[in-house]
């Protein structure tokens, strides 16, 4: 939990997939805190620092107070909420750091533009540095994909996009349908053997599933992904993160970048 209008629902996500799962929910309130200032003479740190210090841990104890009286009335398995300080590095990278026995992070995206925007290079930050997979909640999904039926799994023969799949698989496992959805690969003609053979390989794992293939257009392909989610009525989209540069993505658009930014449901990314 970061502080932001996207925790509550993160944590409404982890608690259900923890109790569906069986598994064991191990909270976090991230607290930001600012670096010390120096006087003129840099002998000594500014004193007043240590208020907004205080300050800060006192709000991030009461959202972990409340968070933990949330996770008390369930039946999940949790541990105490953690408070995780960053000082000298991003929350994001304190995050990082403390994810390191867990399988998949649980992150609420706020439903204000700006705070989204700002929010979404902390998560590619996370993604970059976790090596765990990341579910990404918007604050206004519906309550009714917490626990996801229909899963839509991005598809393009790449080494993230095959690093999400498996991933995934958990969920796969438990859902009512999986459809591979394959975009702009009608220039590789290997493509309808990998699909059949990913399909396959799927079975073996004993999951059911079906895939698509989709020309985008012109349509950009996170948009492409959104719409076709939305037609089949998907719950939540499974993709691999940053197949092109992170500066490339941020300085002039893709897939990550938009998805981080707009999905408008749950999406579970890997790189």
């Amino acid at each position: 939990m970061m502080g932001s209008d996207g925790d509550e629902r993160a944590l409404e996500f982890g608690l259900a997939l923890a109790e569906h799962f069986d598994a064991k929910l191990l909270p976090m309130q991230v607290v930001e805190l600012p670096q010390p200032t120096y006087n003129a003479w840099e002998i000594m740190t500014d004193p007043r620092i240590e208020k907004v210090h205080d300050k800060l841990r006192h709000e991030a104890q009461e959202m972990a107070d409340r968070a933990h009286a949330k996770i008390s009335q369930s039946q999940v398995s949790s541990s105490e909420v953690c408070l995780v300080e960053a000082l000298y590095q991003t929350a994001w990278e304190a995050v990082a750091k403390e994810c390191f026995a867990a399988d998949l992070i649980v992150v609420g995206r706020s439903g204000d533009p700006a705070a989204a925007s700002r929010q979404a290079q902390g998560l590619a930050s996370l993604l970059m540095q976790s090596g765990l997979p990341i579910l990404i909640v918007p604050s206004q999904a519906p309550a009714s994909s917490m626990v996801p039926r229909k899963i839509v799994v991005a598809w393009h023969s790449s080494r993230e996009a095959r690093r999400a799949l498996n991933d995934a698989l958990p969920l796969l496992h438990e859902v009512e349908s999986v459809e591979m959805l394959s975009y702009d690969s009608d220039t590789d003609p290997k493509d309808p053997i990998r699909r059949h053979a990913l399909i396959e390989h799927l079975a073996r794992h004993g999951v059911t599933a079906h895939s698509t293939a989709q020309g985008s257009k012109g349509m950009d392909i996170a948009s492409l992904i959104f719409a076709h989610a939305k037609k089949t009525g998907a719950d939540l989209v499974v993709a691999g993160a940053y197949g092109h540069s992170r500066f490339r993505e941020w300085a002039f658009g893709g897939v990550t970048r938009e998805m981080l930014l707009n999905a408008p449901i749950p999406v579970l990314m890997s790189h």
